[in-house]
Order: C-alpha cells, then sequence, then structure tokens
C-alpha cells in the first residue's frame, strides 16, 4: 500500500502539474509537520492529564474528568502509534480503562448518585473497547 505521502505527492503532480520530486517533497514536508503537531497534543494532553490528576487527589475533581482526560490523550496516542505493536498496548490500556470507568458507574449507580442508563452506556464503551482491542490482535 502506499505511502501517505506518496498519494499525496501523486496527486498534486496528477492536479497541478508540479513535477513528482516536488510533489513527494511537499508531502514529505506536510508529513513531517504532522507528525510535530501529534506529538506537541500528545504532550499538552500528558500535562492536562498529570494536572487532572493532581486535581482528582486534592479533592477538587471527579474521577470522571481523569477518566475522559486519559482517554483522549490514548486515542492521540493511537493516532501516531507506528506500529502494530504499540496499537496493542494502547488498544488494551483504553480496554483497561473502560473497564475501570465501567466500575466506577456502576458503584454511583448502587449509591443512586446517577442512573442506570449510565451504567448501560459505560458498558457499552467496555465492550466497544473490548471488540477494538480484539481487531487489533487479530489484525497483527
Amino acid at each position: 500500500m502506499p505511502s501517505r505521502s506518496t498519494i499525496i505527492a501523486l496527486l498534486l503532480f496528477s492536479l497541478f502539474g508540479v513535477s513528482f520530486a516536488d510533489a513527494q517533497q511537499i508531502a514529505n514536508e506536510e508529513e513531517t509537520e504532522i507528525r510535530k503537531l501529534m506529538n506537541e497534543r500528545q504532550q499538552v494532553l500528558q500535562q492536562l492529564v498529570d494536572a487532572i490528576r493532581f486535581q482528582y487527589r486534592e479533592g477538587e475533581t471527579s474521577l470522571d474528568a481523569v477518566i475522559a482526560a486519559e482517554q483522549e490523550l490514548l486515542d492521540a496516542k493511537l493516532e501516531s502509534a507506528a506500529t502494530p505493536g504499540e496499537r496493542i498496548a494502547i488498544r488494551e490500556a483504553q480496554f483497561k480503562l473502560a473497564k475501570q470507568q465501567e466500575q466506577h458507574v456502576a458503584r454511583r449507580v448502587e449509591s443512586a448518585e446517577i442512573s442506570p442508563k449510565d451504567l448501560m452506556t459505560a458498558k457499552a464503551n467496555r465492550l466497544t473497547a473490548h471488540i477494538r482491542l480484539l481487531r487489533e490482535r487479530a489484525a497483527r
């Protein structure tokens, strides 16, 4: 399968008459910029997770906020994962996080803080995470 930069180069070449070498260079520069931005996003999200975890330990925010921030960070990591092994490790972390969230929601339902439908949503999310993990392992 051709790389993203090769596809972009071919499009530039065919649509705008740019030489293939120039088109390839432009595509590579864009890919480099994308990687740089993805890394920066991950760093910012890691800082956010750290800040929210600190607030949680201080009693200033909920576990739900921690889980949401961690999920966003894992999504960003998955987007930039380069190998099947990295993708599987991230999917495993997402599955573990979904199980933790389901347990947390179940405790809140038991104490009548939230509706049982929230538990159904958490279960569906856990099942989705499990399916994605199994698919990732099968694709390896």
